[in-house]
């Protein structure tokens, strides 16, 4: 199982101008190799490989001083994204999509991170030690590193601020056996409801719906870490439907309380949907299959 974990840097001076210069080669290199691929194809049908180009590097490297301050994996690593950018681009041609997406040269804007794949790189407590850069760069370790560390990213963003994105490995963790279920409601009046009757409500400064994927993605994340297993149902009526007796109850948005005429249940409407949730969950772990819209097992 792999894992990102992402912290700020604070490079000094003479640091970030050497990551920058180190940016700047790596997309020269990127664009020097994608205009010899396309030079090769039109003048010769000679479709260049990575090996191809990373036999070629090592001639350049006598020649070229700036090649020279940036540490090998590294330039590899250009060779490795340029050749993927050509494989999925053979794939969409195979495929016949409309868009086919033939790699772009960089400007100085559009070529922001470049990555150690496996060495060259040392995490010292709050320092980040880089081969060709100088020193070790402050780094805001903001919580443990679980697990082995494979390749470490540095990332430029907009606003020049530097960060640095470790992958680790660690072996898939045993898969628990649930002991207690709970059911969650994404809404709108609160973030999530619970259907043991928790309500967490959004930060005032930011609602979006957007962040309802980002809080699945990262709750499933969470879960895979910890061996316990999350359940994606489709929520089709799960705030129309009761959750004692199934009946439906027809509501608008501004109904807020859920009436059951049938079975007399009157509780929060979300809390509502977050239990019948729970069944949905409940009962696709029993079929061993999703479940469908009416909470039953498919057919």
């Amino acid at each position: 199982m792999k894992t990102a974990y992402k912290f700020r840097l604070y490079p000094n001076r003479q640091q970030e101008a050497q990551l920058a210069l180190t940016l700047d080669t790596c997309r020269h290199l990127w664009n020097k190799a994608l205009a010899d691929r396309k030079n090769a194809w039109e003048s010769e049908g000679i479709t260049r490989s990575y090996e191809d180009q990373a036999a070629l590097l090592v001639f350049e490297k006598q020649s070229n001083p700036y090649l020279n301050a940036v540490h090998s994996q590294v330039e590899q690593d250009v060779l490795r994204r340029l050749q993927k950018s050509f494989d999925n681009f053979f794939r969409r041609v195979r495929e016949g999509a409309r868009k086919k997406g033939y790699p772009r040269f960089k400007s100085i804007n559009r070529y922001s991170s470049i990555t150690y794949p496996q060495s060259g790189f040392k995490l010292n407590g709050s320092r980040l030690i880089l081969s060709k850069i100088s020193g070790g760069i402050r780094t805001f370790v903001h919580r443990p590193i679980v697990g082995r560390i494979k390749t470490c990213s540095i990332k430029r963003d907009k606003t020049n601020s530097w960060y640095v994105i470790f992958t680790t490995e660690l072996e898939n963790p045993t898969k628990l056996k649930p002991k207690t279920t709970i059911g969650v409601d994404l809404g709108i009046t609160h973030a999530a409801v619970t259907s043991d009757g928790q309500y967490f409500d959004y930060p005032k400064y930011h609602i979006q719906d957007v962040s309802w994927g980002k809080l699945i993605r990262f709750t499933v994340s969470k879960a895979e870490r910890a061996g316990k297993t999350v359940v994606l149902v489709n929520p089709y009526n799960t705030s129309q439907r009761c959750s004692a007796c199934g009946e439906i109850v027809s509501k608008k948005l501004k109904d807020r309380v859920h009436i059951c005429s049938r079975c007399g249940l009157i509780i929060c409407r979300d809390l509502n949907a977050s239990m019948g949730i729970r069944t949905l969950g409940l009962r696709g772990i029993a079929c061993g299959e999703p479940t469908s819209g009416f909470g039953l097992c498919p057919k």
